[in-house]
């Protein structure tokens, strides 16, 4: 993942469902939850930062998307209702 795909909107919101403050920066959040590293002056995000924190996180990663089926009866066929999941983890969960 590059800078332009990560959503501050959503780590702000992770933060928010797991009563943690934010009083330091950005990267620092982000690499106190091992979901980054530092190389250089550069930050490289992991798979963990695109699954909780990317704008479009089935474009970087396609099999993060969640299908749920509804059959007709105990046999997988007869497909009544299907809905994908395409959002982070956390609005997923």
């Amino acid at each position: 993942m590059i800078k332009k795909d990560f959503d501050k909107g959503r780590l702000k919101n992770y933060l928010l469902k797991a009563k943690i403050s934010k009083t330091i920066s950005t990267e620092e959040v982000l690499l106190n939850l091992d979901v980054a590293k530092m190389e250089g002056k550069n930050i490289l995000f992991n798979n963990a930062d695109v699954i909780f924190f990317a704008k479009h996180t089935h474009k970087i990663i396609p099999q993060v998307c969640i299908t749920c089926i509804r059959y007709n009866g105990t046999e997988s066929v007869g497909i009544i209702d299907r809905i994908g999941f395409n959002d982070d983890l956390v609005f997923q969960y």
